[in-house]
């Protein structure tokens, strides 16, 4: 799985440009989940997901939330 996953990022690199690419990934230290415990992962994984984006909150701001988008003009 841990090749699965740098493969999809390193595409997501030539894909968008490298420096466009943000990975968040469970905090160092964390209790390991086996594949089939949903139940683990359904407590677990939601707190840590939100703890991670707040770490993590100024450079996604600065990444994804920096610039606004153009105003849709309808063609029709």
């Amino acid at each position: 799985m841990r090749y699965q996953s740098l493969t999809a990022v390193n595409q997501t690199g030539l894909l968008i440009g490298r420096d466009k690419v943000t990975q968040l990934n469970r905090p160092e230290g964390s209790m390991p989940i086996a594949l089939d415990d949903w139940q683990t992962a359904v407590k677990v994984l939601p707190d840590e997901a939100i703890a991670t984006a707040r770490q993590n909150a100024q450079p996604i701001k600065e990444t994804f939330l920096a610039d606004q988008a153009p105003r849709l003009v309808p063609m029709a």
